[in-house]
């Protein structure tokens, strides 16, 4: 009886080709920022120095202008109330010691000047993210500058967060919260913050030279390098015809 051979064909799964992409899409942080962070600061320092070396009524008040149109798209109460608490001191100082002298158009000029430098200064210095301008600055500037930079810029933060952690441990011990209580331990819980990221920090080599890289990259629009560069032209046009006026 002649057997009948049956051939099982199995289907053994395809390959898979790595596929070669010439232009690669860096990963994004999970909390990047819509803007990068030199374009707020490139505006805020060109704006106040444009207003600074103009020396101009006008220029004063259209430095007002953007600072108040600022904080209206902006939309940060912190940032807006740190302004104001600024800006209103400054110029009763400067009423008092013009105005009651018969000088109050001089005072009035340096309260607007005062007013259009501290507030465009502020207003766009509150869209910089610190962490995204830890990573840009990372790529070019040494470590070491870039860890200082850090720690002043994580200064605030870190010490509202440690106040807030020594009001939580002293309620919890039934101590009535009060300032003069909290300067000690929020200046001892920083040292030792400090000292405890000494060790981690030598251990990735922050003192060796050569170029960082990021894992997340922050992205630098064309557009963004743009108006960069177009500020930094106006101001130098503005700073020229200051100087020359």
């Amino acid at each position: 009886m002649p057997t009948l051979l049956i051939q099982h064909r199995t289907h053994l799964p395809t390959p898979l080709v790595p596929i070669f992409n010439p232009h690669p899409i860096p990963p994004r942080h999970p909390k990047e920022p819509n803007i990068h962070p030199y374009t707020p600061l490139v505006t805020a320092a060109c704006l106040m120095v444009s207003v600074t070396v103009l020396n101009a009524p006008w220029a004063s008040a259209i430095g007002v202008g953007v600072a108040v149109v600022a904080s209206l798209i902006i939309r940060n109460k912190a940032a807006t109330l740190a302004a104001v608490t600024i800006i209103i001191p400054a110029c009763v100082s400067f009423s008092l010691m013009y105005g009651l002298f018969g000088s109050w158009s001089t005072a009035a000029a340096l309260s607007l000047r005062f007013a259009a430098v501290v507030g465009c200064g502020v207003m766009f210095g509150s869209l910089v993210n610190p962490d995204a301008l830890m990573r840009a600055l990372q790529t070019w500037l040494p470590a070491p500058i870039v860890y200082v930079v850090g720690s002043v810029v994580r200064l605030i933060p870190l010490a509202t967060s440690r106040m807030r952690i020594i009001q939580q441990i002293q309620r919890s011990r039934g101590v009535k919260p009060q300032r003069r209580k909290l300067v000690i331990p929020l200046v001892v819980g920083l040292v030792t913050d400090a000292a405890q990221r000494s060790r981690p920090l030598s251990r990735t080599g922050i003192a060796q030279p050569g170029r960082r890289t990021v894992l997340y990259p922050v992205r630098d629009r064309a557009w963004e390098r743009v108006v960069r560069y177009g500020m930094v032209a106006l101001m130098c046009v503005a700073c020229v015809w200051g100087i020359a006026g």
